[in-house]
């Protein structure tokens, strides 16, 4: 498992409360909120992170990350 930050917008904090439950949520605004996740490294989570669009982010520069950039750069090439 490898942990995370994800900024996330307030429209999808409910999909990440049900899913990690309220004490993964921290720093919180008016429009979004952090998110400190505990997730494997594999397709699977990539494709969650990627059903969440454009209301959430991965920050950092971690190893997770960068795997995560090249999964998204192999779709994107499908569609090129």
């Amino acid at each position: 498992m490898t942990e995370i930050t994800l900024v996330a917008d307030n429209v999808i904090r409910d999909v990440i409360v049900e899913r990690f439950g309220r004490q993964a949520i921290r720093d919180e605004t008016a429009e979004q909120f952090t998110a400190t996740l505990e997730l494997p490294q594999r397709e699977a989570t990539y494709r969650f992170l990627l059903s969440l669009g454009v209301h959430a982010r991965v920050t950092g520069n971690d190893p997770f990350l960068v795997a995560f950039k090249q999964y998204t750069a192999m779709i994107l090439t499908q569609y090129q």
